[in-house]
């Protein structure tokens, strides 16, 4: 399975910034000063998105953006795997449950 492209969005935050979310303002107590988010996407679906934080204003850059997104495809396929050899594992014990059934039924 390929993930689907991603694209990765960042913001910058700093002490500057005029009127801060509650996250901004949790962040910039915590000493982050730049974070970014990259989108985990698994057949077309985002299935969930790491942040990343830097104690540096502008701490990411175009690289750091580009190795960000390699490892999200990467960690996009393990998590998908993992969720797919769940299921197909429910689904094995179930069908085990149900022979089981069958047969001493009879």
């Amino acid at each position: 399975m390929r993930p689907a492209a991603a694209s990765f969005a960042w913001w910058r935050t700093s002490s500057a910034l005029p009127n801060p979310s509650e996250m901004e303002a949790t962040l910039l107590s915590g000493g982050i000063l730049s974070y970014a988010v990259v989108p985990l996407m698994a057949e077309g679906e985002l299935i969930g998105f790491p942040n990343l934080g830097s104690d540096t204003t502008g701490g990411f850059s175009r690289e750091h953006c580009g190795i960000a997104l390699e490892l999200g495809d990467v960690l996009a396929v393990a998590i998908d795997q993992s969720l797919t050899e769940a299921q197909l594992r429910r689904h094995l014990e179930e069908s085990q449950r149900r022979l089981s059934e069958l047969t001493s039924q009879t």
